[in-house]
């Protein structure tokens, strides 16, 4: 094997059309890799506004999670300028604090065992407060146990970029749980509203520049876990009882068979609905009519959901 070491590789013809095994170096094709799936905060298939007093998913991938006796806002806000990005922005309003003081923001790594055990790993994020005070520490879990927490840093008005270097080891391998958590402890002890954004975990000792990602390839990696169809089928019977069927396919190939759900739509003269034969690819719509003539279900929304 030959190293070549160099300080400038320019193009011949003055452009820059230079390529390396066919790849032609670009900003989009040269950026880290974020094992962080939308952390620009653009995807929020569920809404844009959740209060909860329990924990629960709000943006696409993002779990928020309220303490005994909290009460938790969480909304996706329109973009801002962050660094030099234009980035949209997940914020985190705490009314009623918990009896600690402290929320937390979570987003699960699917196989982080497999793809990053016994490397080191750098955490990157921006983050501020609009109004009140408040710290921000970030952690990561592996197997389900074992945490590395960075140093507590206070938050101010302006926009900051704080990171967090460690290595991900510490406990047997492989382990029975093999996926990784990243959470985001803040801690204030009156009510206080705090933005993050430009969320990234990469291999290295280094925090690189936020790699950006088109929306659409974002939303096909949130779709993995979680997505929303909308169904409508329609049919005539010239009797009762008939059994409509019809295969609804999704977008994208889901991680593990979803739990189902549904909602909306307008329904008439079906008497039993029913979501059966589901899988990571599909599920068939099954209706039976109550009565003679047209009967019909539109617009239905189905939610998909197969979280870690």
């Amino acid at each position: 094997m030959s190293n070549l070491s160099v300080n400038t590789i320019t193009d011949a013809s003055g452009g820059s059309t230079a390529s390396i095994n066919g790849l032609t170096p670009q900003a989009s094709n040269m950026q880290p890799h974020n094992w962080i799936i939308n952390g620009a905060m653009e995807v929020s298939q569920r809404g844009t506004s959740f209060t909860s007093s329990s924990a629960i998913y709000t943006l696409d991938r993002w779990k928020s999670q309220a303490r005994a006796g909290a009460t938790v806002t969480t909304t996706q806000e329109a973009n801002q300028i962050v660094d030099g990005f234009n980035l949209k922005v997940l914020q985190f309003s705490v009314t009623t604090p918990a009896s600690d003081s402290l929320t937390i923001l979570n987003h699960y790594v699917e196989n982080a065992g497999i793809n990053l055990y016994g490397k080191t790993l750098t955490v990157s994020w921006y983050a501020k407060i609009t109004s009140g005070s408040a710290t921000v520490q970030a952690r990561f879990e592996g197997n389900n146990a074992t945490q590395f927490s960075s140093n507590t840093s206070a938050l101010t008005g302006d926009w900051q970029r704080f990171s967090y270097t460690f290595v991900f080891t510490g406990y047997t391998y492989p382990p029975s749980y093999d996926h990784g958590r990243l959470m985001f402890y803040f801690t204030g002890a009156s009510a206080h509203t705090i933005q993050i954004t430009g969320v990234q975990l990469e291999a290295g000792s280094t925090a690189s520049s936020f790699a950006h990602e088109n929306y659409g390839d974002t939303l096909s990696k949130c779709q993995r876990y979680f997505q929303i169809v909308e169904a409508h089928n329609r049919f005539r019977a010239a009797g009762t009882s008939h059994i409509y069927t019809n295969t609804v396919n999704y977008f994208v190939e889901m991680r593990a068979i979803p739990t189902t759900s549904k909602s909306g739509g307008v329904v008439s003269n079906i008497g039993l609905e029913g979501l059966n034969s589901v899988t990571t690819r599909a599920f068939r719509y099954e209706l039976t009519n109550t009565s003679a003539g047209d009967a019909y279900q539109l617009g239905r929304i189905v939610s998909l959901d197969a979280e870690l």
